[in-house]
């Protein structure tokens, strides 16, 4: 039951996602997603979702924050290995980035546990045709 629940919410995530993006008439897709706690002092290395196999990568990748501490320790790191921390870092938010986006999560210096659910979307189909785009639309 619980499970369910769980699979219905992040299903209405991934729709909800697509649809901010203009890409939930036009695409088939597949996602995972997977939870992550990090206690006292853990950390996440940096990495993307990329992959030359399309069957093993991403092409959207996202991070719904479900207990955050104070501190933002999610980071996208740029070419020059500079860090960018996103403001939408509490309690309920979302962020979706490109799959090729570098990023890490800094060590948790809070007492505090930190709790993410994050996914990956992989498209299966993204239709080209303008004319059975604008059919789509108007349904």
């Amino acid at each position: 039951q619980r499970q369910m629940c769980i699979r219905d919410r992040y299903c209405k995530i991934v729709e909800d996602i697509l649809k901010n993006l203009g890409l939930y008439y036009t695409t088939t897709c597949s996602y995972t997603y997977w939870s992550q706690l990090y206690k006292k002092g853990m950390t996440h290395r940096p990495h993307h979702h990329a992959h030359t196999d399309p069957e093993k990568g991403a092409n959207i990748s996202w991070v719904h924050f479900l207990k955050t501490t104070e501190e933002k320790s999610f980071m996208f790191i740029d070419g020059n290995g500079q860090g960018f921390a996103p403001e939408e870092q509490n309690d309920g938010d979302i962020i979706c980035f490109p799959n090729y986006l570098w990023h890490q999560v800094f060590p948790n210096k809070s007492n505090s546990q930190r709790f993410v659910c994050a996914g990956n979307l992989m498209f299966i189909h993204i239709d080209t045709n303008e004319n059975q785009r604008l059919t789509d639309f108007t349904r």
